[in-house]
């Protein structure tokens, strides 16, 4: 992938005998660049000097690359995980990756941890979200005692082993399991 300023200089180096779509042609043809890619590059280029639409278009930039960042997460928990719910068993049509220590508590370097992932089918990513369960340090899930022996999904899955949890996963996990133990005022394993 061709960086801003590779591209910036090749738009310098050919600015004066080619025109913005020449140019970005020959980007896409010789380099796996997208128009749209190449056409921000060329707006952030042409206004570079412009104070306001400088800054409108970094924050464009950041959101862009938090959204190549979640789309490379979900990707790799993905193929992690056999496109599958860890606990159901079912295929990914019916389920939703999930971070295990909350996305809004994370620090930077936590947020996209591939290690901060699994599958839920939907239904139980909302449970899981909502600490009405949670896995302890044994891999096995313990439901919320308001929620044992109910009528709803979770309640036939307190105690079981969720072994295809990977062992380095743990460590979010057991921040998930604190929080879901000071919530329940259950005592911790």
């Amino acid at each position: 992938m061709l960086t801003q300023s590779v591209i910036y200089k090749y738009i310098d180096d050919n600015i004066e005998r080619k025109t913005l779509l020449e140019i970005s042609e020959e980007l896409m043809i010789n380099n796996d660049v997208e128009m749209d890619d190449i056409y921000y590059v060329w707006l952030v280029y042409k206004f570079r000097n412009n104070e306001k639409l400088g800054r409108m278009l970094e924050e464009h930039d950041l959101s862009i690359v938090e959204r190549r960042k979640d789309e490379n997460f979900r990707k790799n928990i993905r193929e992690i995980y056999n496109n599958q719910c860890l606990i159901t068993g079912v295929d990914i049509e019916e389920c939703q990756i999930a971070h295990i220590k909350a996305f809004k508590d994370c620090e930077e370097g936590e947020k996209y941890d591939i290690l901060n992932g699994w599958i839920l089918s939907a239904n139980l990513h909302q449970c899981f979200d909502r600490y009405m369960f949670s896995v302890n340090d044994e891999k096995r899930i313990v439901v919320h005692p308001n929620y044992v022996n109910k009528r709803n999904t979770i309640s036939k899955y307190d105690g079981l082993l969720v072994d295809n949890l990977k062992d380095d996963s743990m460590k979010y996990m057991s921040i998930h399991y604190k929080i879901f133990c000071e919530k329940g005022n259950i005592k911790k394993d």
